[in-house]
């Protein structure tokens, strides 16, 4: 039994012998490519571009047009004519969508172009240089980016921190730096910077969720929740408004992205931003992925936070990052995963950086809240036997959080998870609501009625 757990501990928490190499990621990234892009873009695609104004048109969700980089990336580590092809009818179905009449306030296909606007930017270029888009296709890509990038600061003119804004600021950034001499540069450029600065500087504005504290008062025989009078300190700090980990992950991707395009990579590079990295890598399980919690599937965004990491490796010259970027992958590859789109992993890891993890301990994690108070975020609990491993939350009321204060979203021994939580949508069942107690010393699988380590399988 120790001899396996010692196994798994070095596969999936990595070794200072190497970790996922840019080729890796780039070899990845083509898992799953060919079914999904079956089942969502061909079909969508094929319709927009056969579609006429006499009829109903449907036009491109975001979905479909956000795997045009995962096809580029696939179709040029494998030299796929039918990945490129249709990379490049992507770009001509957006074209028709946005320059042809074809958007309307109900499809309202101009917004979802925009919040797949950092992947057009970066294809149109690619499939230029492919000759894969020329002439007159190509001006009209241009054009069609650099309308969306007017229209999303009419569609949303005071953007937050939340992983929408961030996406649609990252796609206007991607544009200005496209056509940096396009006299609507900086306008677009200070209207991408809004949500930056509201993640550097978190809270900056009013009525952000958790804003408002309520606390419980007796008043005569009864109890009720009245709003806190008591003083704080309030703090300004990097975080973000959501407490989900796949939108967090969604938005830092986007907010590192926007600071290296709007030139604001320094203001990035500091003890404050790699604490609020350090917060994730805490949450780290010991089988290699981070929990779920929020609005979040299972080990939903792992091509992420692998991105995430391998920057953070990289800026910090951390290289338990790299580590944790490497469980990650390899999560995926042991057990036959498709991972995504690995091209922030590509555009970041830095490959001379040794992955080496660094000990990780029982931590009570803090965040800033939506009126600027430091406050508990989750309890990880952590013992030595059997990598036992706790999350426990302990807040709530944030974006695409769930009212799970208290319960536990996920507990996992001797290399298995034994609770997670339920989906997107789940809440806590009684099973997250409880919490064993063993004697210390106590084995755990012995004291939870696996002797044997079945559990194992």
């Amino acid at each position: 039994m120790k001899r396996f757990v010692t196994l798994i501990t070095v596969l999936l928490l990595g070794s200072s012998a190497g970790a996922g190499t840019k080729e890796e990621y780039r070899a990845a990234s083509i898992k799953g490519l060919r079914e999904l892009t079956e089942r969502r873009a061909k079909g969508s695609v094929r319709r927009v571009l056969d579609g006429a104004k006499d009829r109903k048109i449907n036009i491109l969700g975001r979905g479909e047009i956000m795997l045009i980089s995962q096809m580029l990336l696939a179709g040029r580590q494998s030299s796929d004519a039918d990945f490129l092809n249709l990379a490049r009818d992507v770009v001509l179905a957006c074209n028709k969508v946005a320059l042809d009449g074809y958007d309307t306030p109900q499809t309202n296909g101009l917004e979802q172009i925009g919040f797949s606007l950092r992947e057009l930017a970066l294809a149109v270029p690619q499939l230029k240089e492919l000759n894969l888009l020329s002439g007159r296709d190509a001006d009209r890509a241009d054009e069609m980016l650099k309308k969306a990038a007017d229209f999303l600061p009419v569609y949303m003119p005071k953007p937050g921190d939340g992983n929408i804004p961030l996406r649609y600021a990252l796609g206007v950034a991607s544009v200005c730096r496209m056509f940096p001499d396009d006299p609507r540069v900086p306008r677009w450029k200070e209207w991408a910077s809004i949500s930056f600065r509201q993640v550097l500087h978190y809270p900056s504005v009013e009525g952000l969720p958790g804003s408002k504290r309520r606390v419980l008062e007796k008043q005569g025989e009864r109890w009720k929740f009245v709003a806190d009078t008591n003083s704080y300190a309030k703090i300004q700090s990097v975080d973000i408004t959501e407490d989900s980990s796949a939108y967090e992950a969604l938005s830092i991707v986007s907010w590192m992205g926007i600071a290296r395009l709007i030139g604001r990579e320094a203001e990035i590079r500091t003890p404050e931003v790699e604490a609020f990295i350090e917060r994730f890598y805490q949450q780290q399980m010991p089988v290699g992925i981070l929990p779920a919690y929020g609005d979040a599937n299972w080990n939903g965004t792992p091509n992420l936070w692998i991105g995430i990491f391998e920057w953070a490796a990289a800026t910090f010259h951390q290289p338990k990052y790299r580590a944790a970027a490497d469980a990650i992958f390899r999560y995926q590859l042991e057990r036959g995963l498709a991972v995504g789109d690995l091209s922030e992993a590509v555009e970041h890891a830095d490959e001379t950086i040794l992955p080496t993890p660094a000990p990780r301990e029982t931590v009570l994690l803090h965040r800033v809240s939506g009126r600027g108070e430091r406050v508990p975020d989750k309890v990880i609990l952590r013992g030595e036997a059997s990598q036992s491993y706790v999350m426990m939350q302990a807040t709530q009321s944030l974006g695409h959080s769930h009212p799970h204060a208290a319960s536990i979203s996920a507990y996992c021994a001797g290399g298995s998870v034994l609770l997670s939580t339920l989906g997107y949508d789940a809440t806590p069942s009684a099973l997250h609501q409880s919490f064993i107690v063993r004697p210390a010393g106590k084995p755990f699988l012995d004291f939870f009625g696996d002797p044997d380590g079945t559990l194992l399988g």
